[in-house]
C-alpha cells in the first residue's frame, strides 16, 4: 500500500502557511439569561446581543444578512449598552474571584476595540450611556457594588464609588435623559440619584423617599424630561419617583393586578410603558394610573425589551428565544431561537441538507439549515441529551440520554415512538444507527457497545460489546454495515464485527480519544483527543503513520469530508479548523465560538460545516472552493 504520509511516529507542524478564514453563514443563539442583553441599534435594521464570550450584531430582519461576532472578552458577558447614536457599543464581563472584570467600549464604526476599562471585581452588572455620548456608567456585580462613570473620549474613569450603603447590592443603573452629570442607581430598598463633578473627579448621590414602601427594584426608565424614574420590582410593581422632589409619587398596579415573578424591563411606547414580567407577561401599562391597557403572555420569563422599530419592537426571554411583536395588538412571532446549555451533538439525516437536529440539556431540537430557524422543540426535562442521530430512513430521531435510557421521536410531531430503559446504567454517551435501520448501536460511560433489534413495537438488545474500560466518546459505522469503529476514554479505538461482536482491529495512544473516523476507503483511521493530536492510523495493524500538533488545547470533533481529501476539527481552542488530508496542513480556520467546540457535522451536500459548542451556539460556516 502507498502512503502519501512521512515513516510512523513523526510529528509534523500543525499548519506551515497561514491559513484562511472560513466564512460565517449564520449564528443560531441568543443569551437570555442576560438581563436587558437585547438591544437595538438606532438605524433600527440591528440588534446587538451577548451570547457566551461573545457579542453578536445582526440584522434583525434578514438571518442571512450582515453579521458579525465581537470577540474579546475572556468569560461570560454579562450585560451589553448602546450608545444613543450608535456609535458605541459597550459590553461587560465576569470573572473569576478576585480579579477584575474587563468592560470593553467598541467602535461601532469599525467593530474594533476602543478601550478596555478594568475597576470592577469579578462581575459588571449593567451598563449606560449619557444622552451626549461623553461618559459611560458601569454598575459592579456583588462583589464588588460600585458605580463608576468613565470618559468615552479618553477610557479614563474620573470618579467611582459605593453603589449602596447596605449590603445588598445594586441591580440596575440609568443615565438621565438630557443630563449627561445626573443618572439613577437601584437596588434592595434603595434607589439614588447622582450628580458627577467631573472636575473635581467625584460624584455625590442623594437618596430618593419611598416612605414606608420597601421594594427590590430590578430595572429603571426616565422619561424623556428627566421629570420622572419609573422602577420596576420584584414585587411585581411599578414605583414613580419625580426627580425634583425625590419623592415617590406613586405605585401600582394594586396588588392583586401585580405582575407575577417581577417586572424585568420596562421600555416607554405611544400611551404608556411597556412592562415585560418574569412570568412572561408583556403588557401596556398607562403611564399615570398603571391601569393594564392590554397584555399578553409569554411560554417564559421576559428579560429583555427593545426600543420600537416602526410598528414592531424585539422581546428576549430566559428560555433563549426572541419574539417580534407588534404593538398594537400585542401578537408576536418568534425570530431568533437558541439553546440554554451546552450543545452536544449535531447530526443530519441521511442525504438531506436541508435541516439537522442538535440536542442538549433537556431537549432536541430540528433546525432548517437555510433559514436557520426552529422547526421542532423535543422537551424532556431535567435530563441531559447526550447525542443524537438520525437511520437513514428519516423516519425517527434516535437519542441517548444522561438517565440510561435511548428514546426515538417522530422528526416532524415530535411525540415519543419508543424508549429503551436501562439502555446504559449509568447513562449513554454515543448512539449510532445501521442503514438497515433496524440496529441501533449504543455506547454507555461504562464501556459496554450494545446493539439493539428495533422496531415502532419492540425493542431488543441483541448484543453486547465489552471491549472499553472507558466511556464511549463516538461510534462510527462502516459502509458495509457489518463493523462499528468506537472511540473511548480508554485510549483506544477499535473497529468491532456486529454479528461475531469481536473485535477486528484495535489501536492505543496515551490520550482520551475524543473522535474518530473512517479514512481512505476504511483502510486508515483518523482519530483526536485530549492529547491534542491528530493520529492517523492503518487498521491491518494498528501502527501510527503520522501524527500532527492539531492544536494547543484538546480536541473535541472531527469529521471528514465525502471524498475523503479535507477533514474538520474543532475542540477547546475554540477554532474551527478545516485540514488537507494528504498533506496534513490546516487550510481554512473559523473563528466565532466562545467556549469549546463540542462536535461539527458536514451538510451531506458538502456546502456547510456545523459546529456546535459549550456556550449553546451554532455556527454554519460556508465550505470554501476546494480543489
Amino acid at each position: 500500500l502507498f502512503l502519501p504520509f512521512p515513516s510512523a511516529d513523526v510529528s509534523v507542524p500543525m499548519a506551515q502557511a497561514s491559513p484562511m478564514a472560513l466564512k460565517l453563514k449564520s449564528v443560531i443563539g441568543f443569551g437570555g439569561g442576560v438581563t436587558r442583553g437585547l438591544v437595538v441599534l438606532p438605524n433600527n435594521t440591528h440588534v446587538v446581543y451577548p451570547l457566551g464570550s461573545t457579542v453578536v450584531v445582526r440584522h434583525v430582519f434578514d438571518a442571512k444578512a450582515d453579521l458579525r461576532t465581537l470577540k474579546g472578552h475572556t468569560d461570560r458577558v454579562t450585560c451589553v449598552a448602546v450608545s444613543p447614536s450608535g456609535r458605541y457599543v459597550a459590553s461587560g464581563q465576569r470573572t473569576c474571584p478576585g480579579a477584575q472584570a474587563e468592560i470593553i467600549l467598541w467602535d461601532a464604526t469599525t467593530w474594533e476595540v476602543k478601550f478596555r476599562l478594568s475597576l470592577h471585581k469579578v462581575s459588571v452588572r449593567a451598563l449606560s450611556f449619557s444622552h451626549d455620548e461623553r461618559y459611560l456608567a458601569s454598575l459592579g456585580g456583588d462583589d464588588d457594588n460600585r458605580v463608576a462613570v468613565w470618559q468615552t473620549d479618553t477610557g479614563k474613569a474620573i470618579c467611582a464609588a459605593a453603589a449602596t450603603s447596605r449590603d445588598q447590592p445594586a441591580l440596575a443603573i440609568q443615565f438621565f435623559s438630557g443630563d449627561s452629570t445626573r443618572l439613577a442607581t437601584a437596588g434592595a430598598y434603595d434607589l439614588r440619584v447622582w450628580t458627577i463633578h467631573s472636575d473635581a473627579m467625584k460624584m455625590e448621590f442623594a437618596p430618593c423617599n419611598l416612605g414606608s414602601l420597601r421594594r427590590v427594584i430590578t430595572c429603571l426608565y426616565i422619561d424623556d424630561n428627566d421629570q420622572a424614574v419609573y422602577a420596576g420590582t420584584t414585587s411585581g410593581d411599578i414605583v414613580h419617583v419625580r426627580t425634583s422632589t425625590l419623592l415617590l409619587k406613586k405605585n401600582g398596579p394594586e396588588e392583586k393586578k401585580r405582575f407575577p415573578k417581577g417586572v424585568q424591563a420596562i421600555t416607554p411606547v405611544m400611551g404608556g410603558l411597556l412592562i415585560g414580567s418574569g412570568d412572561g407577561t408583556v403588557a401596556i401599562v398607562d403611564a399615570e394610573s398603571f391601569r393594564v391597557v392590554k397584555s399578553t403572555k409569554l411560554s417564559t420569563g421576559v428579560t429583555s425589551l427593545t426600543s420600537m422599530i416602526g410598528p414592531h419592537l424585539f422581546v428576549g426571554t430566559s428560555d433563549c428565544t426572541v419574539y417580534r411583536m407588534k404593538l398594537d395588538d400585542l401578537s408576536s412571532k418568534a425570530v431568533l431561537f437558541g439553546h440554554t446549555s451546552c450543545v452536544n451533538d449535531i447530526c443530519f439525516p441521511f442525504e438531506y441538507s436541508q435541516i439537522f437536529v442538535t440536542c442538549s440539556f433537556g431537549e432536541i431540537r430540528v433546525w432548517n439549515a437555510e433559514t436557520f430557524e426552529e422547526h421542532v422543540r423535543i422537551k424532556v426535562p431535567t435530563v441531559e441529551c447526550t447525542c443524537v442521530c438520525v437511520p437513514k430512513d428519516g423516519k425517527t430521531i434516535v437519542s441517548g440520554w444522561g438517565d440510561g435510557k435511548i428514546r426515538a421521536f417522530g422528526p416532524q410531531s415530535g411525540n415519543l415512538i419508543y424508549t429503551i430503559n436501562d439502555a446504559h446504567p449509568k447513562g449513554v454517551t454515543s448512539i449510532t444507527a445501521a442503514a438497515d435501520c433496524r440496529r441501533i448501536i449504543s455506547g454507555g460511560v461504562e464501556g459496554s457497545i450494545r446493539i439493539w433489534n428495533v422496531s415502532k413495537e419492540a425493542q431488543r438488545l441483541a448484543g453486547e460489546i465489552k471491549g472499553h474500560k472507558g466511556s464511549i466518546n463516538a461510534l462510527v459505522m462502516s459502509k458495509s454495515d457489518r463493523d462499528v469503529l468506537s472511540a473511548s476514554n480508554d485510549g483506544s479505538c477499535a473497529v468491532y464485527d456486529l454479528e461475531k461482536l469481536n473485535r477486528k482491529a484495535v489501536v492505543f495512544a496515551a490520550t482520551q480519544f475524543r473522535a474518530v473516523a473512517f479514512a481512505v476507503e476504511e483502510a486508515q483511521l483518523l482519530t483526536t483527543g485530549t492529547d491534542r493530536k491528530i493520529g492517523y492510523w492503518e487498521i491491518v495493524d494498528g501502527t501510527e503513520i503520522r501524527e500532527l500538533e492539531g492544536s494547543q488545547q484538546e480536541i473535541h470533533a472531527l469529521v471528514v469530508t465525502k471524498d475523503e481529501k479535507y477533514f474538520a476539527t474543532g475542540g477547546l481552542d475554540q477554532l474551527v479548523r478545516l485540514w488537507h488530508y494528504d498533506e496534513g496542513l490546516c487550510k481554512y480556520v473559523g473563528e466565532g465560538h466562545s467556549k469549546s467546540v463540542m462536535k461539527m457535522a458536514i451538510s451531506p451536500d458538502q456546502q456547510t460545516i456545523v459546529s456546535v459548542g459549550e456556550e449553546g451556539m451554532i455556527f454554519l460556516w460556508q465550505m470554501p472552493h476546494l480543489p
